[in-house]
């Protein structure tokens, strides 16, 4: 019998393979969701894209309220079919409440690839990265297809990882932004962002708010 060859990847060979490049993100995103609506050559729509439901394993009470105090892992499987996109995989991403407290990030996650035709797993990789990059690309394709391409004024809600992605995406949508409003329940977290994101993009004014102010932003 065969042994299978299976390519591990951690997270500085994800980091030189892209998984933090906004840009191939949203560029992969927009190409995953154009196949939800794909057509063949007769106009007839085709499936291309098989995502079951989402497994959600909670700790503490079996309640989605307790993930906020207890934390969960998500199990998150699909498969795509389609010319040079043929695969399948499943991602299991931990999202832990007290990882900060301990130097962790809250999110983690693990992707796992499969060959379509045999159903060997052939590459497991550090998902952490690239998990903050889809969701910041798919919030980046949202701006570019929905907002004015004229936009100035962004404003944010939550201050963490998630809040960087999506804003770099959001700026490579709307180059012309000049002021981002941002919001985190966690006032020092807004304030921390602010100034990160300030050194960072000296053209664009960064701003706390808070929830009096979150309406009129």
């Amino acid at each position: 019998m065969k042994n299978a060859e299976i390519i591990f990847l951690n997270n500085v060979a994800m980091e030189e393979l892209g998984s933090s490049d906004i840009r191939a993100g949203m560029e992969d995103v927009k190409k995953i969701y154009s196949l939800f609506c794909w057509k063949n050559e007769q106009g007839e729509p085709e499936k291309k894209i098989t995502i079951p439901d989402k497994v959600v394993l909670r700790f503490g009470a079996e309640d989605k309220q307790s993930e906020y105090t207890h934390g969960r892992i998500n199990a998150m499987p699909g498969r795509v079919q389609a010319e040079g996109l043929e695969f399948a995989g499943i991602k299991w991403i931990g999202s832990g409440v007290q990882n900060y407290e301990l130097g962790y990030p809250r999110a983690n996650a693990v992707v796992i690839l499969n060959d379509t035709h045999t159903k060997l797993p052939v590459c497991i990789a550090d998902g952490t990265a690239v998990s903050a990059t889809r969701t910041g690309a798919s919030g980046g394709v949202a701006v570019e297809l929905l907002s004015r391409k004229d936009s100035q004024v962004l404003t944010l809600c939550g201050a963490g990882v998630q809040g960087r992605t999506q804003f770099k995406a959001a700026f490579l949508a709307r180059p012309g932004l000049k002021l981002v409003h941002v919001y985190d329940k966690i006032a020092a977290n807004a304030q921390r962002y602010v100034d990160e994101m300030s050194a960072l993009y000296p053209e664009v004014t960064f701003r706390t708010a808070d929830e009096a102010s979150l309406g009129a932003c």
